[in-house]
């Protein structure tokens, strides 16, 4: 059985400005099959939000939507050493989860995963030392932290990014911008309080 969904664009539209009117810095993302409105529609709106970076899943992805989204394109899988190679534009940043991925990408814009309480990939803090010199030969965007959704145990989201910067801080990295993930406005109004010097980018 079909299922066929009709949208209100205006009130759809109205509603994505209040979310980036309470997410200062907010990434929109495009990827899979675009939530069911196609990425490249995804880009075109996002286009029409203003924003400045668009996130998409793969490198196929950035190279599909590349021409409807004329900003930087910040691909969220991260880079695997001998993956196929995509033909993309210098504006397209790549995600790197390992010392051994920025080893990789001489000369390439990343953004580097620190590992979260989710487990999934990232960096650990052991590796910082080691990832002090490998950034020395990629344009560094900034670093990313990717939250679990639900905190069922009882955790803090907050804490959680605020170790992370100190860990960072620690290890003298540069902290100019921070990608976050999951976090509720309140949360992120708290952290950039907390670091003013630090750009948080949901």
């Amino acid at each position: 059985m079909a299922l066929t969904l009709y949208v209100r664009t205006e009130r759809w539209r109205a509603h994505q400005q209040s979310v980036l009117e309470a997410f200062p810095g907010l990434v929109p993302v495009a990827k899979g099959n675009g939530y069911g409105f196609d990425n490249v529609r995804l880009a075109e709106e996002a286009t029409r939000l203003g924003a400045d970076l668009l996130a998409v899943g793969t490198t196929y992805e950035a190279a599909r939507v590349k021409d409807f989204f004329s900003g930087d394109l910040l691909v969220l899988t991260p880079y695997r050493l001998g993956e196929d190679p995509v033909p993309l534009p210098d504006r397209v940043i790549r995600s790197v989860s390992s010392v051994d991925g920025v080893r990789g990408l001489v000369g390439a814009r990343v953004v580097v995963e620190v590992m979260s309480s989710m487990r999934r990939h990232g960096v650990t803090e052991d590796e910082l030392i080691k990832l002090h010199s490998a950034i020395e030969d990629v344009r560094l965007e900034g670093f990313a932290i990717h939250l679990p959704l639900d905190r069922t145990d009882g955790t803090n989201a907050v804490d959680e990014v605020m170790a992370w910067m100190d860990r960072l801080r620690g290890a003298r990295l540069p902290l100019h911008t921070m990608f976050v993930s999951h976090l509720k406005a309140e949360e992120l109004q708290q952290l950039q309080r907390e670091y003013p010097q630090t750009r948080f980018r949901p």
